[in-house]
């Protein structure tokens, strides 16, 4: 059999071949390196913060309303006085105030629960006043020292103040024909000889 007999230079040659086959991954042959990767930027990339929590406003309570002013105080139409003895009940009763002025002396207030002597119903009450004043309309807010008499009943027992035992009568309010005031004091039983206040208030029409 012929052999084939290589030459020195054949064996290098293919020596060379097989060291190519073998590095032929590292680049071996003039293959190009492999290209380098794009380099990651290095700014850093803005972070996004969560949205902040979204505050509502707080609604304050609706504020309530002032509550409305209360309405004028109505009087009873016509003449009435109203009075009271301690802790008794209250009175009711009919109002008669007026004036009396004579020339060349003092004035005299009267208040009484009756009109006339013949229309005196009881129990019944009458108060007077010494004044120079010549005119209602000057006895407005000005307390006046009276004398006070209460009969119960008919030829009954009466109640008065003593001299020691003040009580005032005042005028608190003129309107037209409408004459309002009120009456304290101390009133004396002269049945059983005690003693407790008494207090009024009234309304008198002056024609």
């Amino acid at each position: 059999m012929c052999r084939t007999r290589l030459s020195p230079i054949g064996t290098t040659s293919l020596l060379i071949f097989h060291l190519c086959l073998m590095l032929l991954p590292a680049g071996c042959g003039g293959s190009k390196p492999a290209a380098k990767g794009k380099q990651q930027s290095t700014t850093a990339v803005p972070r996004i913060a969560p949205p902040a929590p979204r505050i509502e406003p707080i609604e304050e309570p609706p504020q309530e309303a002032p509550p409305p002013p209360p309405p004028p105080a109505r009087n009873p139409v016509g003449p009435w006085l109203e009075w009271q003895v301690a802790t008794a009940e209250p009175v009711e009763g009919k109002s008669y105030l007026k004036l009396v002025v004579i020339p060349g002396y003092d004035s005299v207030l009267q208040l009484a629960s009756y009109d006339s002597p013949d229309h005196e119903d009881f129990p019944s009450l009458f108060i007077r006043a010494i004044t120079l004043a010549t005119k209602l309309n000057e006895l407005v807010n000005k307390k006046l020292p009276a004398q006070l008499y209460i009969m119960i009943e008919k030829d009954g027992n009466m109640l008065h103040n003593l001299l020691t035992q003040p009580l005032e009568i005042i005028i608190t309010e003129i309107d037209g024909k409408n004459v309002r005031g009120t009456f304290s004091g101390e009133a004396h039983d002269v049945d059983s000889g005690g003693n407790g206040p008494i207090s009024g208030k009234f309304q008198a029409i002056v024609e």
